[in-house]
């Protein structure tokens, strides 16, 4: 049985961009500790890009300290406000066990910084091109992570993963566009979904978003749709039962979010999967993960 606080762990864990009506309870225990080691990792990093307290200079100098501490192993930390320099230093050298113990690169923690940094100085996506980019360094990290901890080595798996994990991405800035838009400015959604539907992004921020703010959010759900037909391969070439059905599950949570955007409510937490729908995903989880043949 799946409790709430396993559920909140999980979410923290690997959520956004991977959430599970199964609470990633069917993963091996020491995959999910690598994971949450990583995680911990990126949501500093994306802590610290998007700390209001701290001018864009200041934000960026902590991110490009924890870069250069990532690759040369230094435990100094030069001084700005609200870091805890030991903390960190933790943080980074745990990380950094974790990359090297699999052999894996640390590229995979540079691209994360590096999207941190591009969000402290204030991006704004223009483009579906430029927001697979972003998706390749703010989120595939993470699912490269997971894949390699629970040893799946099909490349195949590789790239269905990513498409899933960006697919959770879009999902989880159309949740928070009010948070990430309306405080910092910054624009996680293509600027030319506007421009095509003729409106400002304020429009969407508002209470009530209007007909052409909600063609903006049919935009994103046919991204993720796309992203997740790229992401089938998952229930077919994870070899191992439990993840599989971990993925198929987080899949089908991600489809109905996107299924709904078009809704008004899509921007509010009435948008978020209700205990019916997080039941039938995790019903759909286990029966592609454990009883369909591959």
């Amino acid at each position: 049985m799946v409790t709430t606080r396993d559920r909140r762990e999980a979410y923290r864990t690997f959520a956004p961009p991977l959430d599970s009506a199964l609470g990633w309870r069917l993963v091996d225990a020491d995959v999910r500790a690598g994971v949450a080691t990583f995680s911990d990792f990126v949501e500093r990093a994306f802590a610290i890009a998007f700390d209001q307290a701290a001018s864009p200079d200041e934000r960026r100098n902590v991110l490009s300290h924890l870069d250069e501490t990532m690759r040369v192993g230094s435990a100094g930390q030069r001084g700005t406000r609200a870091v805890d320099a030991s903390a960190d230093a933790e943080r980074v050298a745990s990380t950094r066990r974790i990359l090297d113990d699999d052999s894996l690169s640390l590229d995979l923690a540079a691209h994360v910084l590096q999207a941190a940094m591009k969000t402290a100085l204030g991006i704004r996506i223009q483009n579906w091109s430029e927001l697979l980019l972003y998706c390749r360094y703010a989120a595939h990290p993470k699912a490269q992570v997971l894949l390699a901890l629970a040893g799946e080595t099909d490349e195949r798996a590789r790239h269905a993963a990513n498409a899933l994990v960006s697919a959770g991405f879009i999902v989880h800035s159309v949740l928070n566009f009010r948070r990430d838009f309306g405080v910092s400015g910054r624009l996680l959604l293509p600027e030319d979904w506007f421009r095509q539907e003729g409106i400002a992004p304020e429009v969407l921020a508002r209470p009530e978003p209007s007909p052409a703010a909600q063609a903006v959010l049919g935009h994103a759900a046919s991204g993720v749709h796309r992203l997740l037909a790229d992401a089938r391969p998952l229930a077919r070439v994870i070899r191992n039962r439990g993840l599989r059905a971990e993925l198929v599950s987080s899949a089908c949570l991600t489809a109905h979010i996107a299924s709904h955007f078009r809704d008004p409510r899509a921007l509010a937490a009435e948008a978020r999967p209700s205990a019916f729908t997080r039941g039938r995903c995790a019903a759909f989880g286990l029966v592609r993960g454990f009883l369909v043949n591959r």
